[in-house]
């Protein structure tokens, strides 16, 4: 090989190296970026269980939400129908889910403004929202 030959080998390498180097350390970054989206999830999940109280039209309606195993569940007082909360995955604290009549809902959290505890929970289904 001629030594303009060795010196572009030589290029290629460090330059492959330097790709397989920073390839890694972004794999590296977006692991650590994804478990602490994770716990700061959780942290606010665990902010979220109880009963909420709505008006719907003069009719008090209950609702329950509770959290196991990292996921959040929700049911009508006094209903057996359990229904997992999907999350939405740009806003923690928003998450929908489906009945076993197929009626989709919007559920959102509202947090102090100390991000201390859950002030309000709004329903939104049929283009209403409670």
């Amino acid at each position: 090989m001629t030594v303009i030959g060795d010196k572009i080998m030589k290029n290629k390498c460090n330059v492959l190296s330097i790709l397989v180097v920073f390839s890694l350390s972004i794999l590296v970054f977006s692991g650590a970026v994804l478990a602490q989206d994770k716990a700061d999830r959780e942290k606010l999940y665990k902010k979220i269980p109880g009963s909420y109280e709505f008006d719907a039209d003069g009719q008090l309606i209950v609702l329950i939400f509770t959290l196991e195993e990292g996921t959040l569940y929700g049911q009508t007082e006094g209903d057996d129908e359990i229904v997992e909360l999907v999350p939405d995955e740009n806003s923690p604290l928003e998450f929908s889910t489906v009945d076993e009549d197929g009626q989709d809902y919007a559920i959102k959290f509202v947090l102090d403004e100390e991000s201390i505890k859950i002030t309000k929970c709004i329903i939104a289904t049929m283009g209403m929202e409670l």
